[in-house]
């Protein structure tokens, strides 16, 4: 066997690149979706591994743009350029994905949380897409109604479905901000009770609670300021009676 056959066994195939890639690309979004470890460094492996891994590419640019990430420009560009290279269908949702981070790029945030919103609606099992438009629809204070992506994607997973406890946490995280406490609690928990560490669930709920014992005490003092109304109310009274005519004699 010649010296080059020998580097060759030695080296792996490209569908051995791939599937490793491929793997990166999952752990990176675990990650991204549960806010925890670096993403990022995930991704980049990824496309060491495979360059034309158009999963990383597109988790690349979701993480950038949910980061509001500014100084990543470049890195942004490369990977839009790389996706309009790799993609045969202009079309196709990866396409999608480089226009929605290129308006983000230049400045329109309005438009890539649309542009994300859609690849997200369009389909409903894109967690990727799904994540960014949340992200851009709770940094431009948008409430979790009207054409939310969020709401109108939640027929389409069930508790068999993977990544389901992390959509609900999401979904529970906006409502909590849009001050629909109720709503909030009945969503994070059955997140908890399908991943019971999913932490933006746990914040939700220590924020439901935080905010009702909050409420309770404001109650509380108003009822106290009432009683204190009513049992100074006969004293008032008292001394606004007009005087009899026998004692102003």
């Amino acid at each position: 066997m010649t010296e080059p056959e020998r580097l060759r066994l030695r080296q792996p195939a490209a569908s051995d690149r791939a599937a490793e890639a491929e793997a990166r690309c999952r752990r990176a979004l675990e990650l991204m979706l549960t806010r925890r470890g670096n993403p990022r460094r995930e991704v980049e492996r990824a496309l060491a591994e495979d360059p034309r891994c158009i999963f990383a590419h597109c988790l690349r640019l979701a993480l950038i743009v949910r980061a509001n990430d500014r100084e990543a420009w470049r890195t942004l560009t490369a990977s839009v350029v790389a996706i309009e290279a790799l993609c045969a269908d202009p079309r196709g949702v990866a396409a999608k994905h480089a226009a929605a981070a290129s308006a983000w790029a230049e400045g329109d945030g309005e438009l890539a949380m649309a542009l994300y919103s859609t690849i997200a609606v369009n389909g409903p099992r894109d967690d990727v897409a799904l994540a960014v438009a949340h992200a851009l629809r709770l940094r431009l204070e948008r409430p979790q109604k009207g054409r939310a992506p969020l709401p109108l994607v939640f027929p389409e997973w069930s508790a068999l479905t993977p990544g389901h406890a992390g959509v609900l946490a999401m979904y529970a995280f906006g409502l909590q901000l849009d001050g629909q406490h109720r709503r909030a609690e009945k969503t994070a928990h059955p997140a908890l009770i399908l991943e019971p560490g999913r932490r933006r669930a746990l914040l939700v709920l220590a924020d439901v609670a935080e905010t009702r014992a909050s409420m309770r005490e404001r109650a509380t003092d108003a009822i106290g300021a009432c009683v204190g109304s009513l049992k100074a109310l006969p004293r008032v009274c008292a001394n606004d009676e007009p005087a009899s005519p026998r004692s102003a004699a």
